[in-house]
């Protein structure tokens, strides 16, 4: 057998890949709309500051982690989140001195090592913001209507927008205390990995799948009610601007967030069709991440989105149509010249496709092998055509051909695609 793609991996063949393209381009657009300007870190970080940013105990580090040592003695991994890496971006090159508030977008592949399944793989792809620089209630209202926005331009299924509010470190320190003390109790029913959560991330049983804890977790003290005056202020001033621009949102107490950064707003959007994957949002505020990566305090908020999982949910995505043309020269005599020609319509029409394919036997075989690209146009150069300053211009839908002067090619061009 021939080798093939490792297990959770895909190959975005050239079928899918308009889809992709038009999704990308949307997300790009909506955000620069929004004043976000893109970033491109390496897909390459030290292991360090993935254990730093997303967290120790986290199973993204326990776990999934494509970790290696380099020729060097470096310990190395390729990244399994990007937040992380955009901090560290933002504190390596100062951008804090180049605007009061920088706000960042990225689309790039991450990966982790975890079970396969519908809209997740080993390798995905995100699309995330990210706003540094100032804590605001509005900012993070902001960013949420952002996530809204995409949502509704995609028209994804019933989406459903969940938040709640994790407060600041030291209310988040006080509530991690009630919810070791809380599940202490329940320790028979915990497994051996939610043993180890329970001593390590607390927390994180708030969202565990086991059956048996399920009753617990509906009953599990809100963290709403623990939070400081400082974090419940700032709780409320986000709900309110939700409400004042017109966004629906349920509060659900259990939302965490996988990563250990997070602090007071977190938030989801969930919509149908998804299956237990119906995540396609999630994101909130980090305001201790720079800290924890050794840099100095930057207060920030972001959101990130799979692509795969956004797919999923617009299977009839209109991604717009270019024109192919193909140039088919007729001996090898004038595939100089008909390559110039293709080159020529390159540079004229960047609505169109223009495919070149030389060394036809006949032209019954090239305008076979046209077919098979789809084109709508076929420009045929032959000696005789060469010789006169003439192209041939066949119309594969009608049929229709007629000779035009090279002269005019630009012109005709202009008036058909």
């Amino acid at each position: 057998m021939a080798l093939q793609t490792l297990k959770g991996m895909q190959d975005i063949l050239p079928a899918d890949i308009k889809r992709w393209q038009a999704v990308e381009a949307q997300l790009a657009a909506l955000a620069t709309a929004y004043g976000y300007e893109e970033i491109r870190t390496p897909v390459l970080e030290p292991l360090e500051l993935i254990k730093r940013g997303v967290g120790q105990h986290t199973d993204i580090v326990q776990k999934e982690m494509y970790a290696f040592e380099d020729q060097g003695g470096t310990q190395i991994c390729a990244r399994p989140d990007a937040t992380a890496p955009v901090m560290r971006a933002y504190l390596q090159h100062h951008l804090e001195q180049l605007k009061p508030i920088t706000k960042l977008f990225y689309i790039a592949p991450l990966f982790r090592h975890e079970r396969p399944q519908k809209g997740r793989y080993r390798q995905f792809h995100q699309f995330g913001v990210e706003v540094m620089g100032k804590r605001a209630a509005s900012i993070d209202v902001e960013l949420i209507l952002l996530a809204t926005d995409i949502v509704h331009m995609f028209e994804l299924p019933n989406p459903r927008l969940e938040i709640n509010s994790l407060g600041d470190q030291a209310s988040r320190q006080v509530y991690r205390e009630i919810v070791q003390t809380y599940f202490g109790k329940f320790v028979d029913h915990l497994s051996e990995h939610e043993k180890m959560r329970l001593q390590e991330n607390p927390l994180r049983l708030l969202d565990s799948k086991n059956p048996n804890l399920q009753d617990a977790i509906a009953n599990v003290p809100s963290i709403l009610d623990y939070l400081n005056d400082d974090s419940k202020q700032f709780f409320d001033d986000v709900l309110e601007g939700l409400t004042v621009n017109n966004v629906d949102f349920a509060v659900n107490t259990s939302i965490v967030r996988g990563l250990d950064y997070y602090c007071d707003t977190s938030f989801e959007i969930k919509v149908d069709d998804l299956g237990a994957q119906d995540t396609v949002v999630g994101g909130g505020r980090y305001d201790g991440l720079s800290q924890q990566l050794g840099g100095h305090a930057v207060p920030a908020s972001g959101f990130a989105m799979g692509i795969e999982r956004l797919l999923l949910s617009t299977a009839n995505l209109a991604t717009g149509s270019m024109t192919n043309i193909v140039v088919l020269p007729l001996g090898t005599k004038v595939e100089a010249h008909a390559l110039q020609l293709a080159h020529q319509l390159r540079t004229q029409s960047k609505q169109s496709a223009i495919h070149f394919l030389p060394n036809n036997s006949s032209l019954k075989s090239g305008l076979r092998a046209a077919s098979k690209y789809n084109a709508q146009h076929v420009l045929i150069i032959g000696e005789q055509e060469q010789a006169k300053g003439l192209i041939l211009w066949k119309n594969f839908a009608s049929g229709e051909q007629v000779e035009i002067p090279l002269n005019d090619l630009a012109k005709t061009l202009k008036e058909i695609v």
